[in-house]
């Protein structure tokens, strides 16, 4: 089988929705299956380029992001692939609105849409408004939905009603973070973020909270990530006077990023938008102290984490002081899918055999789920 993932980013950026592409085509590439990966450019990246056997093509936009306008490479591109299968990634961006527009007559259109129901910024959150009416006459033309939570699923449902089959299929997570030797440092303790350098992750918030920690302990902030906040961040750093206390890492190899998990303190996200909330499951699977803003995409993770109501630097300071008081909680959280199970179900997508209810069904079910 021939599959094209379509998504705004790839590796070696690093991100919830990144690291979800990344590790579906490997998989997919392991299980003897051809993936050939379209992205978007906003560096000096080669445009074409082999990665673990997945082709990566990659385009300059015309338009930087938020916009993000495809090139005519890309929409040549995606006009003369020959797949059996196109997998798009996050709604939030013009590619899944293009290439259902562009190839009618696909096969196959699967649609992950990683969704949250807003923009990540205000001006974005505006254009997101208008977009999403646009999206309404697109959205039948997808074979099937595949999201990640109930949640997720909740609030594709209330925005697309048009939606014609859904998937529920949690992202796996890898079996490596089930075997994290949770070993933190003394001195200096460690507090870990990895993701994207994005507004709506609030990392300046979290610079603010460490900002008022090191009053009370020696400590070490970790940001692990890369994104067009990154300047703005090392300011910030820097008028709080902590610029030392904080290291900056990106494109970290796997076992590097592992190693990372094992010996922070404590990870923290604060995170407003999310469909998955990928580190933070990573965290709590590893038996990781895990500080996270309490949203409904991690409603499941009640007994493993310590929330935080808001983003106020000192409250955020405060349940951070609690986590290293206390530390890890007395079990981890159960694994998700490893990637060959998971890889297993995605194929099941992709051949319509899985059991993809109609969309009024699946929220039926999980309506009575929910009051039982």
């Amino acid at each position: 089988m021939r599959i094209v993932m379509v998504t705004p980013h790839y590796h070696p950026y690093i991100g919830g929705v990144e690291e979800v592409v990344s590790n579906q085509s490997r998989s997919l590439i392991n299980n003897g299956h051809a993936v050939t990966v379209h992205t978007f450019n906003y560096g000096r990246l080669p445009h074409e380029e082999f990665l673990d056997g997945v082709l990566v093509r990659r385009h300059t936009p015309i338009l930087p992001e938020p916009f993000s306008l495809p090139p005519e490479s890309l929409v040549r591109g995606i006009l003369t692939e020959r797949a059996d299968v196109f997998h798009l990634h996050n709604l939030h961006t013009s590619l899944p609105l293009l290439v259902p527009l562009m190839r009618r007559r696909a096969r196959r259109i699967v649609l992950q849409p990683h969704y949250h129901g807003s923009g990540q910024t205000g001006t974005r959150n505006l254009f997101f408004h208008g977009y999403r009416l646009l999206l309404q006459s697109v959205i039948p033309r997808i074979h099937a939905v595949l999201v990640n939570t109930p949640f997720e699923g909740e609030m594709f449902a209330r925005d697309f009603p048009c939606t014609k089959y859904m998937a529920l299929l949690p992202e796996a997570l890898g079996s490596d973070f089930g075997t994290v030797e949770w070993s933190p440092e003394q001195a200096p303790r460690r507090i870990l973020y990895v993701g994207p350098l994005r507004k709506y992750k609030n990392v300046d918030k979290l610079l603010q909270a460490f900002a008022d920690l090191r009053q009370c302990e020696h400590l070490k902030l970790i940001l692990v990530g890369d994104g067009n906040e990154k300047g703005v961040l090392l300011k910030l750093a820097k008028s709080l006077g902590i610029h030392d206390q904080v290291e900056w890492k990106s494109n970290l190899p796997r076992e590097a990023l592992i190693k990372e998990y094992g010996s922070a303190s404590v990870f923290v996200s604060l995170s407003s938008l999310e469909s998955f909330g990928l580190g933070v499951r990573q965290a709590v699977v590893a038996g990781i102290p895990t500080v996270a803003l309490r949203t409904g995409a991690l409603s499941d993770l009640d007994d493993y984490v310590f929330w935080v109501g808001s983003t106020v630097p000192s409250q955020v300071a405060a349940v951070i002081r609690r986590a290293l008081e206390e530390g890890a909680v007395s079990k981890r959280a159960p694994l998700c899918l490893d990637w060959d199970e998971y890889t297993k179900s995605l194929l099941k997508v992709y051949a319509r055999e899985m059991s993809v209810r109609p969309l009024n069904v699946w929220m039926s079910h999980h309506n009575e789920s929910r009051l039982r």
